[in-house]
């Protein structure tokens, strides 16, 4: 079967389960799980863009983490008490089996809609319109950062991060009573999200570069800047923000294919992304491993020796219960409150609130405009049940109901397959930033709100402007092959 057969049928497939949602056909749990499992492999195992496709795995895989709790429901038994469920207090709506299956259902639709939208970003990739060609930027291989300028482009991105970290650390505070962050206090809590973006800024200013030895030298910095950040503003305040900076360094070096080489060929190649492969697969791994004893610490190590609570983080650790756990109750509430009646459709009001929240919250606070979405209002504000934040299936759930679903994760899905699919072809620093900076806040984006997402995306265009600035004397201007003038015979 062709892509677009299958785009077809998922298309299909997700409308006619609309459907059934909404003429209160609702699907059991065994069921709802059948499709998420299949679809989850199909999107993990089949949709390739490219050798790792990195971002739209990462986007299936953080889309489907919430709904790994749904298992917990099969041989459930709602009629007697239970101490803990998803890991965390049960509440009226996990317990009721009838918004549970909704539940389930709804993220069912909603990853098949997702995958659909990224077929149709693999169709269209394959299509005539796809492989004409499209305007590129000629880069100067000079426009890169002298040392100088890098060290002074790490050490603001390392600032921002210090900016952003609360005052006090896991041993000093607990990590709800440590003192506030400088950036709070001034309004400017994207100040984490500039930082990262800079930090693959600057990585990809040292793969870009020319001389090895400044090469080596611009490595070594990124990788200083990036473990401070990581270990003392990130880890040891409790904070875990840093995922989305390691999934963005980690994408990056899976695309990295040497500096100015051609793509290696046959066996040497394959090596050489396996080896990749594993290298990313164990430092994801430690770097999910550390995050979870992260959370078990900040509450437990305050007062203690470091390694007697870094023994018992480790003896504690769980993949099963985390962020994700909490970021499932956000829909399970919408869909609870429209059940008994409590909730009515929102109308693309909330769509409203994103353009009125647009103006950066620094420059909002030196204004005085209040802003629809703040750190202490917004969507996640009307969940009944969560600790903060939105998942992704809420804002187009809450507003449209299922159509939402359907035509918010597809177009969610096309926006990723659509990056993917050209990520790896184009080699421009600005396309590359703006992959970064997507991978930075994947997690982010689907678990707290799309407002993430918008976030990055200002803040990648702010850090290449603030990057060409520092090469314009160095760099010839960027000019579109396109317009550039055919040579005709005399």
């Amino acid at each position: 079967m062709t892509t677009r057969i299958y785009f077809l049928n998922f298309t299909w497939l997700a409308v006619v389960l609309g459907i059934f949602y909404q003429s209160n056909l609702i699907l059991s749990v065994e069921m709802s799980l059948f499709i998420l499992s299949i679809f989850f492999i199909i999107g993990i195992f089949s949709i390739k863009f490219s050798p790792f496709s990195v971002l739209s795995r990462l986007g299936i895989l953080v889309y489907s983490m919430p709904f790994m709790h749904g298992f917990e429901y099969l041989n459930f038994d709602f009629y007697i008490r239970h101490r803990w469920v998803w890991g965390l207090t049960p509440n009226l709506y996990n317990m009721n089996p009838e918004i549970v299956s909704r539940l389930l259902m709804v993220g069912a639709i909603g990853l098949v809609s997702l995958v659909s939208g990224m077929l149709l970003a693999k169709q269209l990739r394959t299509t005539h319109f796809m492989k004409a060609s499209e305007p590129k930027f000629i880069e100067s291989p000079k426009a890169t950062l002298n040392l100088k300028w890098m060290i002074a482009f790490l050490l603001l991105s390392v600032l921002f991060s210090w900016i952003f970290a609360p005052q006090d650390t896991i041993l000093e505070a607990y990590y709800t009573r440590a003192g506030k962050s400088i950036a709070s206090g001034i309004n400017f809590n994207a100040a984490w999200l500039v930082s990262y973006v800079m930090i693959a800024a600057a990585y990809l200013d040292a793969m870009a570069e020319s001389s090895p030895f400044k090469k080596r030298i611009k490595s070594m910095l990124v990788l200083g800047a990036s473990l401070i950040i990581i270990i003392f503003l990130q880890y040891l305040r409790g904070k875990r923000d840093c995922a989305g900076l390691i999934a963005a360094l980690l994408g990056l070096f899976l695309l990295d294919r040497t500096s100015g080489s051609t793509p290696l060929k046959g066996l040497f190649q394959g090596k050489i992304r396996f080896a990749k492969l594993v290298v990313v697969a164990c430092l994801s791994f430690s770097a999910v491993a550390s995050m979870q004893m992260v959370g078990y610490l900040r509450s437990k190590s305050v007062g203690r020796d470091v390694v007697q609570a870094a023994s018992e983080g480790a003896e504690n650790l769980t993949f099963i219960t985390g962020t994700w756990s909490a970021a499932l109750e956000t829909p399970l509430s919408v869909i609870g409150d429209f059940y008994f009646g409590i909730m009515n459709l929102h109308w693309g009001s909330t769509y409203r609130d994103y353009l009125l929240s647009l103006p950066p919250g620094i420059v909002a606070h030196f204004l005085g405009i209040q802003r629809p979405i703040e750190s202490s209002q917004g969507p996640a504000f009307e969940m009944r049940y969560g600790l903060g934040g939105t998942h992704i299936l809420v804002v187009p759930l809450m507003n449209f109901g299922i159509v939402g679903v359907i035509g918010f994760m597809m177009l969610f899905g096309f926006f990723l397959g659509r990056i993917e699919s050209k990520v790896n072809s184009d080699e421009r620093f600005s396309f590359r930033l703006f992959y970064a900076s997507i991978l930075i806040v994947i997690p982010f984006w689907f678990w707290y709100g799309d407002m993430y997402l918008i976030r990055s995306i200002m803040a990648c265009f702010a850090v290449l402007l603030l990057y060409r600035f520092l090469t314009r004397d160095r760099s010839k201007s960027f000019i579109l092959t396109s317009l550039l003038p055919k040579k005709t015979l005399a």
